[in-house]
């Protein structure tokens, strides 16, 4: 089980959770790289 970071919020959530625990925000299962 992968922690990605919330867009919303930027807490790390489970990449098994649909909303975000915390802001409720929809997260998918893409990473965003920032180079």
């Amino acid at each position: 089980m992968a922690a990605i970071k919330c867009k919303e919020c930027g807490r790390d959530v489970s990449s098994k959770a649909k909303p975000c625990p915390t802001c409720g925000a929809q997260v998918t299962g893409t990473v965003e790289l920032v180079v």
